[in-house]
Protein backbone atom coordinates (compact mmCIF):
# COMPACT_ATOMS: atom_id res chain seq x y z
CA UNK A 1 0.00 0.00 0.00
CA UNK A 2 2.82 2.42 0.85
CA UNK A 3 4.15 1.82 -2.68
CA UNK A 4 1.07 3.16 -4.42
CA UNK A 5 0.79 5.89 -2.38
CA UNK A 6 4.61 6.77 -2.93
CA UNK A 7 3.34 6.47 -6.90
CA UNK A 8 0.28 8.69 -6.40
CA UNK A 9 2.01 11.20 -4.70
CA UNK A 10 4.73 11.05 -7.58
CA UNK A 11 2.31 11.52 -9.97
CA UNK A 12 0.98 14.46 -8.39
CA UNK A 13 4.62 15.63 -8.59
CA UNK A 14 5.02 15.26 -11.91
CA UNK A 15 1.81 17.28 -12.89
CA UNK A 16 2.80 20.12 -11.00
CA UNK A 17 6.18 20.30 -13.29
CA UNK A 18 4.62 20.00 -16.53
CA UNK A 19 4.80 23.11 -18.39
CA UNK A 20 1.19 22.97 -19.96
CA UNK A 21 0.64 24.96 -23.52
CA UNK A 22 -1.76 27.15 -23.25
CA UNK A 23 -3.57 29.86 -25.54
CA UNK A 24 -2.00 33.18 -24.75
CA UNK A 25 -4.83 35.29 -23.44
CA UNK A 26 -6.59 37.38 -26.48
CA UNK A 27 -5.85 41.19 -25.86
CA UNK A 28 -8.91 42.48 -24.64
CA UNK A 29 -10.48 45.70 -26.45
CA UNK A 30 -10.31 49.40 -25.10
CA UNK A 31 -12.65 49.55 -22.63
CA UNK A 32 -14.52 52.57 -22.46
CA UNK A 33 -13.11 53.98 -19.55
CA UNK A 34 -9.58 53.82 -21.35
CA UNK A 35 -11.18 55.25 -24.64
CA UNK A 36 -12.48 58.12 -22.65
CA UNK A 37 -9.21 58.89 -20.83
CA UNK A 38 -7.30 58.72 -24.74
CA UNK A 39 -9.91 61.27 -26.23
CA UNK A 40 -9.44 63.30 -22.96
CA UNK A 41 -5.56 63.17 -23.49
CA UNK A 42 -5.81 64.21 -27.10
CA UNK A 43 -8.17 67.11 -26.08
CA UNK A 44 -6.25 68.57 -23.85
CA UNK A 45 -2.61 68.46 -26.03
CA UNK A 46 -4.84 70.26 -28.77
CA UNK A 47 -6.22 72.83 -26.45
CA UNK A 48 -2.73 73.03 -25.28
CA UNK A 49 -0.87 73.25 -29.02
CA UNK A 50 -4.34 75.91 -29.89
CA UNK A 51 -2.80 78.15 -26.82
CA UNK A 52 0.51 78.27 -27.16
CA UNK A 53 -0.04 78.83 -30.69
CA UNK A 54 -2.09 82.00 -29.70
CA UNK A 55 0.40 82.45 -27.16
CA UNK A 56 3.12 83.29 -29.76
CA UNK A 57 0.97 85.38 -31.92
CA UNK A 58 0.14 87.32 -29.50
CA UNK A 59 3.59 87.78 -28.29
CA UNK A 60 4.60 88.60 -32.03
CA UNK A 61 1.73 91.38 -32.33
CA UNK A 62 2.83 93.01 -29.13
CA UNK A 63 6.80 92.98 -30.86
CA UNK A 64 5.77 94.72 -34.19
CA UNK A 65 2.93 97.07 -33.00
CA UNK A 66 4.23 100.59 -32.86
CA UNK A 67 3.26 102.79 -30.20
CA UNK A 68 1.09 105.29 -31.68
CA UNK A 69 0.09 108.30 -29.24
CA UNK A 70 -2.05 110.46 -32.20
CA UNK A 71 -6.18 110.34 -31.93
CA UNK A 72 -7.78 109.39 -34.85
CA UNK A 73 -10.96 111.71 -36.07
CA UNK A 74 -13.33 108.76 -35.50
CA UNK A 75 -12.09 107.19 -32.16
CA UNK A 76 -12.88 111.49 -31.14
CA UNK A 77 -16.25 111.53 -32.21
CA UNK A 78 -16.94 107.94 -30.22
CA UNK A 79 -15.29 109.33 -27.26
CA UNK A 80 -17.53 112.16 -27.86
CA UNK A 81 -14.81 115.16 -27.74
CA UNK A 82 -14.37 115.58 -31.15
CA UNK A 83 -15.22 119.01 -30.82
CA UNK A 84 -12.05 119.59 -29.57
CA UNK A 85 -9.05 121.23 -32.31
CA UNK A 86 -7.41 117.59 -33.81
CA UNK A 87 -5.02 120.09 -35.86
CA UNK A 88 -2.54 118.46 -33.05
CA UNK A 89 -4.05 114.95 -31.85
CA UNK A 90 -1.34 113.96 -29.75
CA UNK A 91 -0.81 117.54 -28.39
CA UNK A 92 -4.53 117.26 -26.82
CA UNK A 93 -3.37 113.60 -25.54
CA UNK A 94 -1.07 115.03 -23.75
CA UNK A 95 -2.88 118.22 -22.73
CA UNK A 96 -5.64 115.57 -20.51
CA UNK A 97 -2.71 113.67 -19.35
CA UNK A 98 -2.01 110.89 -21.58
CA UNK A 99 0.94 109.16 -22.14
CA UNK A 100 1.80 106.28 -23.60
CA UNK A 101 5.42 104.67 -22.29
CA UNK A 102 7.70 103.61 -24.65
CA UNK A 103 8.93 100.31 -23.31
CA UNK A 104 12.87 99.58 -23.22
CA UNK A 105 12.38 96.52 -24.93
CA UNK A 106 10.48 98.45 -27.53
CA UNK A 107 13.43 100.83 -27.77
CA UNK A 108 15.99 97.72 -28.15
CA UNK A 109 14.38 95.96 -30.57
CA UNK A 110 13.77 99.59 -32.81
CA UNK A 111 17.56 99.78 -32.09
CA UNK A 112 18.38 96.31 -33.37
CA UNK A 113 16.41 96.58 -36.79
CA UNK A 114 17.93 99.80 -37.45
CA UNK A 115 21.25 98.39 -37.43
CA UNK A 116 20.23 94.76 -39.62
CA UNK A 117 18.75 96.84 -41.36
CA UNK A 118 21.95 98.68 -42.88
CA UNK A 119 23.71 97.08 -45.66
CA UNK A 120 27.35 97.15 -45.28
CA UNK A 121 29.10 100.31 -46.58
CA UNK A 122 26.02 102.28 -46.48
CA UNK A 123 26.05 105.49 -43.77
CA UNK A 124 22.72 106.67 -42.05
CA UNK A 125 22.37 110.03 -40.53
Amino acid sequence: DSGSEHSGGSDSDSDSDEIVDSPAPAITPPTCEQLARALERQRKEATSRAREKARQELLQMEKTAMPDDTLHREDLKRLGIDEYNTAKPSNLLRQIGLYLKVDEDWKQQRRQSFHEDLEEGEIRS
